[in-house]
């Protein structure tokens, strides 16, 4: 188990949401890595809510529909079929428990490469 799964895990606590936790990391980083999640995010308007999750502070909440149309359906087809979870009972929890999961991702507020997830959560933040 990588320092994300254990960060992720923790996060989301035990059972079915942790192993949310791990399809969505797996997924983000096969797909877009961290700093193309960031980049996603920002082309769709939403550059502040993620900015607020990599940077230091509070966390910006974000709606299940918004997070749902800048993930796109190939991503979140994919999160839904790895979790056997309808897209309406999954992406709530996404939207509840990404901004913890991109914070501890990112080291000292920044992203340090396309797929930082797994390497940037052994800084324990």
């Amino acid at each position: 188990m990588s320092p994300f799964d254990e960060v992720a895990g923790s996060l989301l606590g035990q059972g079915a949401e942790s192993a949310i936790a791990g399809h969505l990391r797996q997924v983000i980083e096969q797909q877009v890595g961290i700093a193309g999640l960031v980049q996603r995010f920002e082309l769709s308007g939403a550059g502040g809510v993620i900015g607020s999750w990599v940077g230091v502070g509070l966390n910006a909440p974000i709606a299940p529909e918004q997070l749902q149309s800048i993930l796109g359906s190939n991503m979140v087809q994919q999160l839904a079929q790895r979790t056997g979870l309808p897209i309406q009972q999954l992406m709530p929890l996404i939207a509840q428990h990404l901004p913890g999961v991109v914070d501890r991702a990112t080291l000292d507020g920044q992203v340090s490469g396309p797929c930082s997830c797994a390497a940037a959560t052994s800084s324990g933040r």
